[in-house]
This record gives C-alpha cells, sequence and structure tokens, in this order.
C-alpha cells in the first residue's frame, strides 16, 4: 500500500514538472516584428529548451525562446540563410546574460540595449543577429565582452536571411560604457544604417579606449567604424580590417571616421583598402593637444571642408606624420601649427616614401585648399618638413591686406611665421599652385633664411612664380615687391 501510495505521488510529480516545462516554453512567445525579415525566427512559436540550452539561455532577462535544438558547428562562419531559428530576445537586457554557441543565432528583431552594470559575455562561435535598422547599444555603465579566436570567430550581423549593407544600424559604445568591453576576433557586417545624429558605420563609439583586436568589418554602409566626440581606439587595439564598405547614399564613406582629430593618433595597425571610398574622415575644427603619431594606414586622410585643423595646446604637443602618409584637404580647409599655443609638425618622409599634402576633389584646381600654417609658438627646433609634397594649395588665405606681393594677394602653400632654420625645410616639392601665390611665404621679422637654396633640394615646379616671399620689414609689410 505504501509502495502504490509512493508510485502515484512520483507520477503526480513528472505530470507537473512536464506541465510547468509546457507553460515555460510558450511565455514570452515574440511577437512578429514587422520592419524584420519575414524568414526570420521573430515568428516563430517558443519552444522547450533543448539538451545543452536550459541554463545557459533558458532564464536570462532578455530571452523570449530558445532553440529546440542546440546549434552545432561554428555558427559564426554560416551564412544567415543555413542557421536555424536560434535564440529570441527581447530588446532590454537588465542582468548579466551569455550567448551561446548552442543557442545562436541570437536574434535581437527589436536590437538590444546592455543596460548599467550588466555584463554581456559572447562565446567563441556565437551569432548575433540584429533586426532591420535597429542598433544594439552597450550603455553609460554596461558592457560587453566579445572575444573569439582565429578558428572559433564571433559574428554580428543583419537578422535577414539575405542581408544587405545598411540593414541595421551599429554596435554603439556610449561615452560611458565600461573600459572592460572588448572586441576580438569579431566580424561584424552589413550594419551602416543612416542616422539622424551621427555618421553611420558598423561599429560607433563614444568611449575613449574602445578595444578592437582582430576585428573586420564588411558590408558596411557609410563606414567601418566611427568615432564621436572623445572616442578612441584602445591602446591595445590592433589588426583592424575595414573592406568592401560601400557609400549607400550616404554624404560621406569610408574605412573609419574621426570627429575629433586628437583621437586619429589611436588608429591601429590594420587594412583599410578594398571599400568604395578608401580613406580615413576627420570631420572638424577640434584641435591635436595630444602628442602622437598618424601612421601610414596606406589610406589616405581627409579633412572635411572648412575645417581649420590645428596643432596645438598647453601640454606643446608634437605631432608626427609616418613615412608614405597622404593628406587631403577639403575645401577652404588648412594645417597650423603653434597659432595660438605651442606645438610642432614632424612631416619627415624618406625619397622613396614621401609625405604628401594635396586637395580631396577628384580634379582639383590650383589653391582647392589653403595651406600649411607654422604660427609664431610653433616650436622651431621640432617642426620639419622633408620629402614632402605640397599640391594644389594656395586658397584664400584670408589676408588681402594692402601689405602683400603680386596685386594684393597674399596666398601661399607653406607660411612661415616662425623663422625655422633653413635645413627644417627641405626636399619639398610645391605643385599646382595659383598663379599669384608664393610656394613659402615668409611672414617673420629678422635676418633672412633662404629656403630656396638648391642645397634643400627644394622644388618649385613649372608655372611656380614666386618660390618665397619677400621679407616683412619693421611695419610687418614685405621690404619689396620681389619674389624669389
Amino acid at each position: 500500500m505504501v509502495a502504490h501510495r509512493m508510485l502515484i505521488a512520483c507520477l503526480l510529480l513528472v505530470e507537473l514538472s512536464a506541465c510547468r516545462r509546457r507553460r515555460s516554453g510558450t511565455e514570452g512567445n515574440p511577437s512578429t516584428n514587422p520592419g524584420s525579415d519575414p524568414g526570420a525566427a521573430q515568428g516563430t512559436p517558443a519552444t522547450p529548451a533543448g539538451p545543452g540550452i536550459s541554463g545557459q539561455n533558458q532564464g536570462q532577462s532578455s530571452v523570449q525562446s530558445v532553440p529546440p535544438t542546440p546549434a552545432t558547428g561554428c555558427p559564426a562562419q554560416q551564412p544567415n540563410s543555413a542557421l536555424g531559428p536560434g535564440t529570441v530576445h527581447n530588446e532590454q537586457i537588465t542582468t548579466n546574460e551569455t550567448w551561446t554557441l548552442e543557442g545562436s543565432p541570437h536574434r535581437f528583431p527589436d536590437g538590444a540595449v546592455i543596460h548599467e552594470n550588466v555584463t554581456v559575455t559572447v562565446a567563441p562561435c556565437a551569432t548575433v543577429l540584429i533586426g532591420d535598422g535597429r542598433r544594439m547599444v552597450v550603455d553609460n555603465g554596461g558592457a560587453i565582452i566579445a572575444v573569439g579566436d582565429a578558428q572559433h570567430p564571433i559574428r554580428f550581423g543583419s537578422n535577414k536571411n539575405e542581408p544587405q549593407p545598411g540593414d541595421w544600424e551599429a554596435i554603439v559604445f556610449e561615452e560611458r560604457a565600461r573600459a572592460s568591453s572588448r572586441l576580438a576576433f569579431v566580424t561584424v557586417e552589413h550594419g551602416g544604417k543612416s542616422s539622424s545624429n551621427s555618421e553611420p558605420g558598423c561599429i560607433r563609439s563614444r568611449l575613449a579606449g574602445t578595444d578592437l583586436q582582430h576585428v573586420l568589418t564588411r558590408n558596411c554602409a557609410g563606414f567601418g567604424v566611427a568615432f564621436w566626440d572623445q572616442g578612441t581606439f584602445s591602446s591595445t587595439s590592433v589588426d583592424l580590417t575595414v573592406r568592401d564598405t560601400v557609400v549607400g547614399g550616404n554624404a560621406h564613406a569610408g574605412a573609419v571616421f574621426f570627429e575629433n582629430a586628437n583621437s586619429v593618433r589611436t588608429l591601429p595597425q590594420g587594412a583599410y583598402g578594398g571599400n568604395e571610398v578608401n580613406e580615413i574622415y576627420i570631420e572638424n575644427n577640434q584641435p591635436v593637444t595630444e602628442s602622437g603619431t598618424w601612421r601610414n594606414p596606406g589610406v589616405r586622410y581627409r579633412i572635411a571642408d572648412d575645417v581649420d585643423l590645428r596643432v596645438e595646446g598647453p601640454r606643446s604637443p608634437v605631432l608626427q606624420l609616418a613615412p608614405g602618409t597622404t593628406i587631403a584637404f577639403g575645401s577652404n580647409s588648412s594645417l597650423a601649427v603653434g597659432m595660438d599655443a605651442e606645438g610642432a609638425l614632424v612631416a619627415e618622409g624618406t625619397e622613396q616614401e614621401r609625405i604628401t599634402f594635396t586637395a580631396s576633389s577628384t580634379e582639383p584646381n590650383a589653391g582647392a585648399w589653403e595651406g600649411l600654417f607654422v604660427g609664431e609658438r610653433a616650436l622651431r627646433a621640432r617642426t620639419k618638413f622633408a620629402w614632402v609634397n605640397i599640391a594644389f594649395a594656395g586658397g584664400d588665405s584670408g589676408d588681402d591686406s594692402a601689405c602683400a606681393w603680386n596685386e594684393n594677394e597674399n596666398d601661399g602653400a607653406l607660411y612661415v611665421a616662425a623663422p625655422l632654420p633653413a635645413e627644417n625645410i627641405s626636399h619639398v616639392t610645391f605643385s599646382g599652385l595659383p598663379e599669384n601665390a608664393a610656394a613659402i611665404v615668409r611672414t617673420f621679422q629678422g635676418a633672412a633664411i633662404d629656403y630656396g637654396a638648391a642645397a634643400l633640394g627644394n622644388s618649385f615646379g613649372a608655372g611656380t612664380s614666386c618660390k618665397q616671399s619677400p621679407l616683412r620689414g619693421a611695419d610687418g609689410c614685405p621690404e619689396n615687391a620681389r619674389c624669389n
């Protein structure tokens, strides 16, 4: 009799447990997102957790449904069309979560927000897919740690079966996202949908020290990576590859976008070619106030239109350009050093790898950009130009005073207000200057310094009528109207 009662109790417990599993499998059934791919998993009915899934994904704050069977192999290396329904998530992530290989693909039809004090860990080979027009935000105080390896990468992409550039927005790092966030051996693709408040890209960041190691962005619209405000790469970032980026109807596009020129020195070693537009784009007038080197990324740096880029500040910054670097300037743009505070520019190329300053337009005219300015507060011993090309400069400098030469024009390519030693300007080639512009404008007073001496190896090119402007007298005007 006792044994019979125990058998009945066990059967009741088994049935109750199964009932509970059935109820938990139907709660939180995701609704269909009209903006997402009709073939994606957001319309898939929820099912009980398969082997290896419960305890890893089921019960996490964002999970709506889990796959009927766990994923196998390496989903990050499989096309979307080969993936199963995966795990469907809500947008809001309010507790720590781990996104596993077995639960892949992790689908976020409404996007994702990783909130303050929350850490999301993404396992090697896991795949994370974001809904149409949505984004994944690492909010202030939140963190994402997605670390794979060469054989077991991680992939973030579009929730569509046949993804295209610009399907979704970006992985967005807010300014105070935790510095422990890290992407390593990660592919981010098919993002870059236009946003009203920032340049598009697959990764967008305002976080100083954004850690990207062995990251590949591909098939993005706009840019692969875009930095805003004080956003920078971390010192440990390495091996960034940006390829197959398209313009996609955006005003600007390229490999990497920097709003702040002070952040450019953090650009890591990488590969930045193979895009519809191959350039590193720098947008605004914020000065370079920290010393550093702009590496040669194999593509040009482009300075936007109407930018007065300066190198100066209380720490006397020194900006060094690596041999082979090209900087292309937009209309009415310039580069100045030591104008209102101390600073230095070291542009020392080699005979084989010259540094080039030129215009950004495809078919530039003479005077397409303003030129280079060495201010009175430039560090004279440090500021150097060697094995450099300066092309199509000489645009209107705004100095149209009567103290001028050549029909009251003071325009030129290289303006020198601090008397640099003659040897600090050597092997510089000038080309594409306006007829009435000087290659070198000497605005300093005092002893004559001849930058046109043959021993310096400077080349002023055919059509350059004025190699260097007349010296200034005590009244600030040229002592004569003759160029030499």
